[in-house]
C-alpha cells in the first residue's frame, strides 16, 4: 500500500520504531508516524529552492534524523545537520562552503561521516 505524500518524489528513505523518514528528489528532509498524521519537514533551516545534488543520504536514530546538505551554491550552506522526528530541534551539526559532505550513518553514540576526504566520528 503506497504512503500517500502529496506530490513527493522520495529518493531515500529511513524508519525507526514510530517513524518514517525520507529525502524528496529537491533534497528536503521529511517524517510521519508510520500509523499516519502529518508530515513534519525537517530540514527548515537549510536554504530551499537551491540545486541539490549528490546522493540524497538520511540516517536516524533515537527519533532523530541526519542528513547531509550540499546545494551547488557555495556559501557556508553545505553541511551535516540534524532534527527531531517532530520537526523540532534543526541544528548544524558542522558546516562548510565547500560540497564534499557524504554519509551519514549513525549509532547510538555516535555519527559517522565523510567530508572533503576524511571519515569522521564524532559523538552525538
Amino acid at each position: 500500500m503506497p504512503v500517500q505524500c502529496g506530490t513527493c518524489v522520495p529518493l531515500a528513505v529511513k524508519v525507526d520504531f514510530d517513524n518514517l523518514y525520507y529525502r524528496n528528489v529537491d533534497g528536503d528532509t521529511w517524517s510521519r508516524a508510520k500509523a499516519g498524521g502529518d508530515f513534519h519537514q525537517l530540514n527548515t533551516g537549510n536554504p530551499r529552492g537551491n540545486f541539490i545534488f549528490g546522493p540524497l543520504e538520511l540516517d536516524v536514530n533515537a527519533k532523530v534524523a541526519y542528513w547531509t546538505w550540499r546545494d551547488g551554491g557555495g556559501g557556508s550552506n553545505q553541511g551535516l545537520f540534524r532534527a527531531n522526528a517532530d520537526g523540532s530541534g534543526w541544528t548544524a551539526i558542522e558546516k562548510s562552503a565547500d560540497t564534499y559532505w557524504y554519509g551519514p550513518r549513525v549509532d547510538d553514540n555516535y555519527i559517522f561521516y565523510m567530508h572533503a576526504g576524511a571519515l569522521y566520528r564524532r559523538l552525538k
